[in-house]
């Protein structure tokens, strides 16, 4: 199982794993990269690029990791 780990906040968290149409769907990205501070969207696109990247290698599920909070949740990206 692959660990993706974020530095984001508790909201923003909740946010990401409550859907993954995030990775692939340009509106729901939008939503969550406008999360992220400013001055950070390399950061978000390079969260992004990471989960879209296990997709397309044909995982069905990544460990995303809050850093902050030091909990996980199951995602399902397939």
């Amino acid at each position: 199982m692959h660990v993706l780990a974020v530095e984001v906040s508790p909201a923003h968290f909740d946010a990401m794993v409550k859907n993954s149409a995030w990775i692939t769907d340009e509106e729901a990205w939008k939503g969550i990269a406008a999360m992220f501070p400013p001055g950070h969207s390399g950061y978000a696109q390079s969260v992004r690029e990471a989960a879209a990247k296990r997709k397309s290698e044909g995982h069905a599920y990544v460990l995303l990791h809050s850093v902050r909070e030091d909990r996980a949740q199951l995602l399902a990206i397939n």
